[in-house]
């Protein structure tokens, strides 16, 4: 069981983890009654190699000035990455599932450091309260106000909470004060414990597993039965952040993630062998990531009559098509995502696997090591791909001991960096491109063309651009 919670925010440079970096981190750590314990606030200076994206600077609204100040990315990660990994720590925020804790990963391996110690190592686990927040409004929304948009949608959006429920001061989109909001509404769901208690537990993948075992409910054609769930998130307020599903089993090449297929479609009954890909959607579940609810009773009280009727105009069409259902389950089996072409060393994570016990020891080695040894440790990587990570590191961090050798090869991948187009740009594993300078002045220019623009939003961009054009 943990001793301690950690909640945390993190602001960045843009929305791809393998590409972008953290500008801030912030994180208060509380005991289990959320009492305050401490709190760290990181600000992490930009790598030469990272384009800031326009877009996120509007968000965040961090200038440029401040960017190229702080921490270097490499002493920011180990300080990060330390805090997750204290002993019995469950760390996490608001939709950090969602987005942080996928960031933290790629940095950490950016940075050869462990990407998934903190998940489960040491008794240490992960939580997000986006999830918890859509469970509350759906089943005990009397605990908050509720902020509904202009449009008259409801908005789960953490900035519109914490202004509705006066959660914090000073500015949304800056770390620590996203982390107090977060703290904040913690404390609000925290005050009937039961409900906390069952809430926290969903983040426990044994509990899950559990709970998920003992839904009951089934589509059986032939003797085989497909579990039938409601699936929180994955969608928004308008259809009450949930739909039913289907379950189609284990991914086959992805171990860890189940395969729900959606039923509230009317498109699902115009399935064929070729518009398949078209007319299904399936979402993929790891345990221990959000809330499944059986298909009956009060949880079933937010369909609307419409949707609780496709639903099952689409349960009595899968069981007069089993041999359909069949193929759709097989495609989203051994569905895999497309080889990336241009894959960086940067974004392989998911791709390449886990490191052997002698290259974590290598990395360990890398990271205790003097700054002017360190390049020592890279000629002892029989893996080339640790070695051009280790050299970015040097590169980026500790150029001044890097050998002539590597100097050179470090300063070939930024000239390509800066040089490539768009097209030509270095993939995740998503086949998503890296970010280039050029590709940002067109997204900027973009973005000012299209107008309404404060000064400071305007002053913003410009500042980036003139950075932009300087690199």
């Amino acid at each position: 069981m943990p001793k301690t919670y950690l909640f945390y925010d993190l602001e960045t440079t843009g929305r791809n983890p393998a590409f972008d970096q953290i500008l801030q981190f912030a994180a208060i750590r509380t005991d289990l009654n959320l009492n305050e314990l401490e709190r760290h606030t990181l600000q992490i200076k930009l790598n030469r190699d990272v384009t800031p994206d326009p877009e996120a600077i509007l968000i965040h609204r961090i200038p440029i000035s401040a960017m190229l100040q702080g921490e270097t990315e490499i002493t920011g990660i180990e300080k990060i990455h330390a805090l997750l990994n204290s002993p019995d720590t469950l760390s996490g925020g608001y939709n950090t599932l969602g987005f942080d804790d996928e960031f933290l990963r790629f940095s950490f391996h950016r940075n050869l450091l462990p990407p998934y110690t903190h998940q489960w190592a040491n008794g240490c686990g992960r939580f997000d309260l986006y999830p918890l927040t859509q469970l509350y409004y759906l089943y005990h929304n009397d605990c908050l106000n509720w902020p509904v948009t202009n449009e008259g949608k409801i908005s789960l959006k953490l900035e519109n909470l914490s202004l509705a429920n006066g959660l914090a001061q000073g500015a949304a989109h800056q770390a620590i004060t996203d982390v107090e909001a977060t703290v904040a509404l913690a404390k609000i769901f925290f005050k009937n414990k039961e409900k906390w208690s069952y809430a926290m537990d969903t983040f426990n993948k044994e509990i899950d597993l559990k709970r998920r075992a003992n839904i009951k409910d089934f589509l059986e054609i032939e003797g085989e039965k497909y579990q039938i769930a409601l699936l929180l998130g994955k969608t928004g307020g308008a259809e009450f952040f949930q739909y039913p599903v289907l379950s189609l089993g284990q991914h086959s090449h992805y171990k860890n993630q189940t395969l729900w297929l959606r039923l509230d479609k009317p498109e699902l009954t115009t399935t064929t062998l070729e518009t398949l890909p078209k007319t299904t959607w399936t979402a993929r579940q790891k345990p221990g990531e959000t809330f499944l609810f059986p298909y009956h009773g009060r949880f079933k009280q937010h369909l609307t009559a419409e949707r609780h009727k496709i639903t099952e105009d689409n349960l009595h069409w899968l069981q007069s098509n089993h041999e359909l259902l069949r193929e759709i389950q097989a495609y989203y089996r051994d569905y895999k995502y497309p080889e990336a072409s241009n894959l960086d060393v940067d974004a392989d994570l998911y791709i390449k696997g886990f490191l052997t016990r002698e290259e974590e020891r290598l990395c360990g080695q890398f990271h205790a090591v003097p700054d002017d040894k360190k390049s020592q440790v890279i000629s002892r990587f029989q893996n080339p791909r640790l070695q051009e990570i280790a050299t970015r590191i040097m590169g980026r961090h500790y150029p001044q001991y890097l050998s002539s050798t590597l100097t050179e090869k470090f300063e070939h991948y930024l000239s390509q960096l800066n040089s490539v187009s768009g097209e030509d740009a270095p993939t995740d594993w998503r086949n998503e491109k890296r970010l280039t300078s050029s590709a940002a002045l067109e997204k900027l220019a973009a973005i000012k063309q299209a107008g309404e623009l404060d000064t400071e939003k305007m002053a913003l961009l410009n500042e980036l651009e003139e950075y932009l054009i300087s690199k």
